[in-house]
Parts: C-alpha cells; structure tokens; sequence
C-alpha cells in the first residue's frame, strides 16, 4: 500500500528537485481553491512598473543633453557600440526622411554626486544616440538617396575639405523630432528587465545576456575584463584576431573561472554560466586573488613570452584555449617558471590543433584539454623560480626584491595555499604592462653574483739604463738572508722619483747597499733589480739627492732573525 508520507517521497530515485519542490509546497491543500480573482487588478498585474512619460526632443537637444552629461549612455547592463558605419548612416538618412524610428528609453534618477540634478539612464537606444553623436561631430555623413552625394555636418579633425551639409539642410537636421519615454525611480533590475525585453534592431548575443545579469560575480568579472582583457595595452592587443567584441571578453572570463571554480571538470555553456552568475555569495578573498595572480601571468606571458607561448600556430586563440590557458595558468604557476609555462601553453595548443580540426567549446574538446593540463607535472625543478616569484620580484619594490631574495616562502605553494599579494589596481597594471614589450624574459636580480678578485697589477716596460751596471758579486749567502713573507705588500714610499736618473756608482762593498729605488721602480735596469732582489749593504749616501732613505727589506722579503 503507497505511502502518503514525504518521507517515501524524499526516497523515491525518480523523483527531481523542482519535482520534490512542488511535493513539498506549503500551499498544498486539495479542499481549498486558492485561484486568485480574475477581476482583481492588483494581484493579476503585480510587479507592474509606474506609467512612463513621452516626451519629444529634436535631434538638437538630445545630442546637447548627451554632450553635457545629463544622459548615461553605458550602464552595467548595456553592451557596446555594435552598429556598423552602413547602419549608422541608414538611421541618418531615415531621420532626414522622416521614416519612423523607435523611441529612446531613459530611467530619471538623481545624479550620485549629490549635486541634485536628474541622470537619464539609457536603457533602449544606445545606438541611436550614438550615431546621432557621430553625425553631428562630424565622424558619419548623410548620403542624399536621390543624388548620392555625401554631406557631413561638420569637419572632423584631420579632414577638413569635405564636403558639408548646407545650412538648410543643417537646420532640417536639428529639427527633427524623437520621442523618448522616460521611467521615474526605476529600480536597476527593472532596468535590466527592460533592457533584455525591447531589444529593437539588433538581437542581443548569448554573451550580452550573461554581462547584462546583475550579482557579485558579474561585477568582479566586468573589473577583470577592464583590468586584463580589454583595456590598454591587455591581453587582446598582444593575441592577433583576438576578438572582443559584444561581451565575448567577459564569457571567456566567466568560462575560466567555472572552470577554476569547480572541484570537478565543468564544460562551460550559456546556460550554466548564467546559473553561476546568479550566485548570489560574492567569490571568496583568496579566490579572487589567484584568479587576479593568474591573469597578471597571463598577460605577463602575452608580453614577454609571446613566442614561445603563441607563435607557430597561426590560427586565433580559439575560446577554449583561452579557458584552459588562463586554467593551466592557475594550476601550475606556483610550481613552474613563466618560460615553461609559455612552452606548456605552446604544446596544449600544438596538441588540440594535432587532435581536432575544428576546435570547438564542446565537452570531447575540453576533456581532452583537462586530460593536457592533468599531464603537465606539479614538480618545481631544482633552482627553478616560479612564475608567481618571477611577477612579484618584477612588480615588488628593490626592499621587496632583497626580501624575495632572502625568504623564497612568498609563493602559492599549492592550488590551496596561501596568496602572497593583492592583485595590482587596473590603472598600475596597465601602466607597468605598456613598459614592458622588449623585457628580458628572465629577471637575473635573483642569482648570486659572483665574487670578483682583483688581478694583480701588470708590471711596467723595463727601461733600458743609461749604462752598462757592474756584475753582481757572489749572493748565494746573501740571498739566504731573507725570507719571502706572504704578507708583505709594497709600500707607495719606495717607488722612484719621475725626477731621479741613474748614475754610475763604484761597485758594492760589504760596507755599502744600493738604494731601495732599483728594486721599486718601473725604470729600474733587470741586474739591479736581481741585485735588490737578494739584499745589498748600506750604500753611501749620494750628494745629489741629499742621500737615501734608510732601506727597508725588498719587495716580498722579510730579515731571517
């Protein structure tokens, strides 16, 4: 006999989640009929917005209230400016010829710098304004339909011989009407809701349904994106045919940190990362460093190892390889240098390019990805910096630097471990990157420099004397006399005089020495300094020079006591 309790419910294998939400409503009761009044105006239109107004502006005006800042063109939720220059030009040529065009959508809320002043928000017809800009600044022209001659309505800087619309046809212009509707105090989710609903002209792309989606999560991406991706001198303007546009930047970003999110291989697709943008916890602090510490190696590898990374195969970065770069990144940067991993990056891409023809974001592609990351070996080799000391010792200060040096604990030490810094704030990450084309790959502050030891001096050209000496007399008792003492360094005192010359003396007796300055001295003759060399008696002092100094042990030699 069936049970009716929920416990068999719970029980049951068969049963889903959303089936065992509807089994365990609190509003389950068969005797009472809880439909709600059909006539009942509030409850069948619950969630109404408040009645806009309509209002109509010439072309003038709304261009003038765009100009000074009383409209927001680019909210969270709007997406770029995605109208070709064709289009552009249709819209131009429709509002001259009177052909309708649909209505501009604004929200009216006050300014958030407390000046008191309203803000219009766009919420429908960001592309309309735009164009209508790019007309009246002289970027677009009007192309007459039935002369097909093109008029602009001003110059532009660096073309100024155009062709320019007649004042009539100026005046006509600025005239025209619009309309726009205009919400008062609208909540942003209601304007999201708007935004996704009256999408006119063009549809929106999967990936502008997802950065349109409010939450923690999308906002930290869309800082990513600006910071790493999209922004100056980033990631897209070093990977050629990299393409960014209509919020592909930020699916790619929202794929790699699923991806590196999960405990178990995910395969991103449109409807599981709008789940995992709902999120309504914001990403943990240690998460999101990593994820900012992978990203700053990324674009450091785009920079400086862009040959070994992503030359040789000339085919776009496809977005799965940007998923499983950024993800190879993230697993392996505490363990590999920044060199290996560009060449790691280099033969993921080899690899997949090898297996598929078609490299396609589809589960058989990214288990073959995962299956190459799960190859590359978590093993620091010996001596080796790690892509994570390499970009702090670059980016850290030189005090920063000395202490690197000295403590190398400053890594992730696994997919787990602790973060040694905060990412660096967009504006300073683009700064350093713009410096950064023709870096050395490899920061050598952090080898041991060697020691240097001074080469001893090079003796100087021996000058030939002026004439011939006497021979030397016997020496070998004499030469017994001193000992070479190691520590015995030539003294400044004893070179010779640039003034003295040489002259003839009588030859030593046992009673006289010659003076100190034929062994000391560059111009010295080689027998005098062999004679010096083995010790001499006092020599006489000499009139000239008003006698010698006291002499004091040959170079290299000490008295034997």
């Amino acid at each position: 006999m069936p049970s009716s309790s929920r416990s068999s419910r719970v029980a049951d294998p068969e049963l889903s989640d959303d089936d065992l939400d509807e089994l365990f409503s609190d509003d389950e009761d068969d005797d009472v009929d809880k439909k709600p009044d059909r006539n009942d105006i509030s409850v069948q239109l619950k969630g109404s917005l408040k009645e806009p107004r309509f209002k109509t502006v010439n072309l003038r005006q709304l261009n003038d209230l765009i100009e000074f800042g009383d409209v927001n063109l680019n909210p969270d939720y709007q997406r770029e400016v995605v109208w070709s220059k064709e289009k552009m030009e249709s819209l131009i040529q429709s509002l001259f010829l009177n052909y309708y065009v649909p209505p501009v959508i604004f929200a009216v809320q006050e300014k958030e710098d407390g000046s008191g002043e309203d803000e219009r928000v766009c919420i429908d017809g960001k592309q309309r304004c735009s164009s209508i800009m790019r007309f009246i600044s002289g970027q677009i022209s009007f192309k007459s339909p039935a002369t097909g001659q093109r008029f602009y309505y001003t110059n532009f800087p660096g073309h100024n011989h155009r062709n320019l619309l007649p004042a009539t046809l100026k005046r006509k212009f600025d005239n025209v009407s619009i309309q726009i509707v205009e919400y008062d105090d609208l909540p942003v989710d209601k304007q999201r809701d708007i935004f996704q609903r009256v999408q006119l002209g063009m549809a929106l792309t999967a990936a502008e349904k997802l950065q349109a989606l409010p939450g923690p999560w999308r906002e930290w991406i869309m800082e990513l994106q600006k910071k790493y991706v999209t922004g100056s001198g980033t990631i897209a303007d070093r990977l050629p045919k990299f393409s960014t546009k209509r919020a592909k930047a930020f699916q790619f970003l929202v794929a790699f940190i699923m991806i590196a999110h999960s405990t178990a291989r995910v395969v991103p697709t449109a409807a599981t990362q709008t789940k995992f943008l709902k999120r309504v916890d914001p990403p943990e602090k240690a998460f999101r460093r990593k994820i900012e510490m992978a990203m700053s190696i990324f674009l450091e590898i785009a920079i400086d190892h862009y040959d070994e990374a992503f030359a040789g195969v000339d085919e776009r970065v496809a977005p799965v390889e940007f998923w499983f770069t950024a993800y190879l990144i993230f697993t392996r940067m505490h363990c590999m240098s920044m060199s290996r991993l560009a060449r790691a990056i280099h033969g993921m891409r080899m690899n997949i390019r090898g297996e598929f023809h078609d490299i396609m974001s589809n589960s058989k592609v990214s288990n073959f990805m995962f299956d190459y990351v799960d190859g590359v070996a978590r093993i620091k080799q010996p001596g080796e910096i790690s892509a994570v000391e390499e970009f702090e010792a670059d980016e850290a200060p030189l005090s920063k630097k000395r202490r690197l040096e000295e403590d190398r604990d400053a890594s992730y030490r696994d997919d787990n471990g602790g973060i040694s810094r905060d990412a660096l704030p967009s504006d300073v990450v683009q700064g350093l990157r713009s410096q950064k084309i023709a870096k050395k790959s490899h920061d050598t502050t952090h080898e041991q420099k060697p020691v240097i030891t001074p080469a001893p001096p090079t003796p100087a050209p021996v000058v030939a004397p002026a004439f011939a000496p006497p021979p030397p007399p016997p020496v070998q008792q004499q030469q017994q006399q001193y000992q070479h003492h190691p520590q015995h360094q030539h003294h400044p005192q004893h070179q010779h005089h640039p003034q003295q010359q040489w002259h003839q003396q009588p030859a030593p007796t046992p009673t006289t020495r010659r003076p100190s300055m034929g062994m000391d001295t560059p111009n010295a003759p080689p027998p005098y300094r062999a004679q010096a060399a083995q010790g001499y008696p006092q020599h006489p002092q000499h009139p000239q020079h008003g006698g010698y100094p006291q002499h004091q042990p040959p170079h290299g030699f000490y008295p034997r006591r």
